[in-house]
């Protein structure tokens, strides 16, 4: 049986006395008696709605019926009610823990809700409204990385990139809002290649028009870049990684410097599955306009990266990674854009 412990002053009101009464609080055995002049009642522990405040009190001890006591001692009561507890902690001595994790997972959600809803509306927004000419030397900056390391300068006859340059800007001109900057290289890597920067500039392997089977699959490619410059993908993939700058941005009205890192930035990370998704959307809308089939797309990244086979177990097995755009992972699945595309081509 837990001891009874010498009594905690306090004041008491309720319904019948509306002048705070002095009183004795006490606990034994799970009740609290509360004693004083004209009162006296003993309730248990577990009907008690304790406010706690360990740095200053008062403390507030609220009753079933609306009665109340207000505790001097808030340190004193607190110890009462854990020795009655046999050193642990009681129902009362929790609700306020309780309450702090409460908090802790509200504020834990906001910022998850915060991270995948609320900073790709706001880098959409802002994005939007940053010029060009901020982003040109953004372009210049991570080709001029891409030409020290993975490119080198392209093998096409200049009357072949000649051709292919007319037929990119016909195909985008009536719906572009950039200037398009389309750019040839050989890739060291020897794999078939395709990247847009944010201002603008497309660059495309030597690899990539060997890849293909007809000029229709290389403006295909083309106009999925296209996409991605549209939207604004890059700009707005730096501003979600970057979500400190670009607050600070947003305070001083200056990108520059969240820009500074972007080249590498650029290089390491992948489009979203949304990017992806609304970059083939605007590629096939440019290309059904054109006369072109949207499946020509299909077509490239079939032979790039094939539907998976399976084994007995059922378990799909790779036949590679994919090497266009890295259009594995962070990409929409292999058989959802095919069945996008094909089912874009005009009857």
């Amino acid at each position: 049986m837990a001891s009874e412990f010498p009594g905690v002053p306090a004041s008491y009101r309720d319904q019948h006395h509306s002048i705070p009464i002095a009183v004795q609080i006490t606990i034994h055995d799970g009740m609290l008696l509360v004693e004083g002049r004209g009162v006296r009642r003993s309730v248990p522990i577990t009907t008690i709605d304790a406010e706690l405040i360990y740095d200053g009190p008062p403390s507030a001890l609220k009753f079933p019926d609306g009665a109340w006591c207000e505790v001097a001692d808030s340190h004193a009561l607190a110890n009462a009610f854990a020795a009655n507890a046999g050193g642990g902690r009681s129902q009362w001595q929790g609700s306020l823990p309780r309450s702090l994790y409460v908090a802790m997972l509200v504020f834990v959600l906001a910022l998850v809700g915060l991270y995948h809803y609320g900073v790709p509306w706001i880098a959409r927004v802002a994005a939007a409204g940053v010029p060009v000419s901020v982003t040109k030397p953004l372009d210049d900056a991570t080709l001029a990385v891409l030409d020290g390391g993975s490119f080198t300068p392209s093998a096409l006859p200049d009357t072949r990139q000649q051709a292919l340059k007319d037929e990119f800007a016909r195909l985008v001109g009536p719906e572009a809002n950039t200037r398009y900057r389309l750019l040839f290289r050989s890739s060291t890597a020897a794999d078939p290649n395709a990247m847009a920067l944010p201002a603008g500039t497309i660059i495309v392997t030597d690899q990539l028009v060997s890849f293909a089977r007809t000029d229709a699959e290389i403006l295909g490619v083309m106009a999925h870049e296209a996409g991605h410059v549209e939207h604004r993908h890059s700009v707005r993939m730096i501003m979600q990684d970057s979500v400190v700058s670009l607050i600070i941005a947003a305070l001083v009205g200056d990108v520059s410097s969240l820009l500074a890192d972007a080249p590498a930035a650029l290089l390491s990370a992948k489009y979203s599955r949304d990017f992806e998704r609304e970059a083939d959307a605007f590629a096939a809308d440019v290309l059904v306009r054109n006369g072109i089939r949207p499946s020509v797309i299909a077509d490239v990244l079939e032979r790039l990266d094939p539907v998976p086979a399976t084994v007995d177990e059922g378990q799909p097995v790779r036949s590679g990674e994919p090497s266009l755009l890295d259009y594995a992972s962070s990409h929409p699945s292999t058989t959802e854009r095919l069945e996008y595309l094909r089912g874009r081509d005009s009857p």
